[in-house]
């Protein structure tokens, strides 16, 4: 089990608590929250946007969302 034990910005931080981004589009917000509670890998949550992190022994560090466009 992948427990996440930082995120890299306040906002993917945010999102994880259900607390809404005004940035992101409300459609990418939902899938967002889905795929933050099933994550075990990189995800990509469509052709624009991933969550992006890294593993330590412990766990996922650093956990943000990204715009790759």
């Amino acid at each position: 089990m992948v427990v996440i034990r930082s995120f890299g910005c306040r906002e993917t931080a945010k999102l994880s608590k259900g607390i809404k981004y005004r940035k992101l589009p409300h459609d990418i917000q939902a899938c967002i929250v889905v795929r933050l509670a099933q994550i075990d890998a990189a995800v990509t949550i469509d052709d624009r946007w991933r969550i992006c992190f890294r593993f330590d022994a412990d766990g996922a560090h650093d956990m943000k969302i990204v715009d790759y466009h």
